[in-house]
């Protein structure tokens, strides 16, 4: 009969993942940390085998996320900082931005806003750093797109109206 492990443990598995943490019946369960084989790391809570619950995630491009995860994977609210300079904060959903949230960009754009599977989608304000400008309006699947649109410009101009897939229309 196989052991099962209970309270503290550290274990490797056959994957190359190392696992320091409690664990209830051979699995983690309750507070934990992983060193996957990628590099990756995990330090937080488990359920049955699986992040779940509020933890962080460090990858080696220096990626990490602060926040909640469920059924294995980054969903609920959290903190995103890429290695490329984003900095998000705001709703997830499936690893992926989807809800409300805030997000900053290397370039120094600001755009808050409504996601949908990593894309801006619906009501969204973004400033863009470099400009000055500043657009209000509906967004569809990452592009300016809709009506009742207001592109207030740096210099003092502005204009009202729609845009579509990403530019003037009207």
């Amino acid at each position: 009969m196989r052991s099962r492990y209970h309270g503290l443990c550290r274990f490797t598995k056959a994957s190359g993942h190392i696992f320091i943490g409690m664990c209830k019946e051979g699995k983690a369960n309750g507070k934990g940390v992983i060193r996957f084989a990628t590099g990756e790391t995990y330090r937080g809570d488990w359920v049955n085998d699986r992040r779940e619950g509020s933890g962080e995630g460090r990858w080696p491009d220096g990626t990490v996320y602060r926040g909640m995860w469920s059924r294995g994977t980054v969903n609920g609210f959290g903190n995103l900082k890429t290695s490329s300079g984003e900095n998000y904060t705001g709703e997830f959903f499936s690893g992926m931005r989807h809800g409300k949230g805030r997000a900053e960009f290397a370039n120094g754009d600001i755009l808050v806003g409504s996601f949908d599977k990593d894309r801006v989608h619906g009501h969204g304000v973004m400033r863009y750093g470099e400009t000055g400008n500043v657009y209000e309006g509906p967004w569809k699947f990452g592009k300016r797109h809709g009506t009742n649109a207001v592109l207030r410009l740096g210099d003092g101009g502005s204009y009202t109206g729609s845009f579509r897939d990403g530019s003037f229309d009207g």
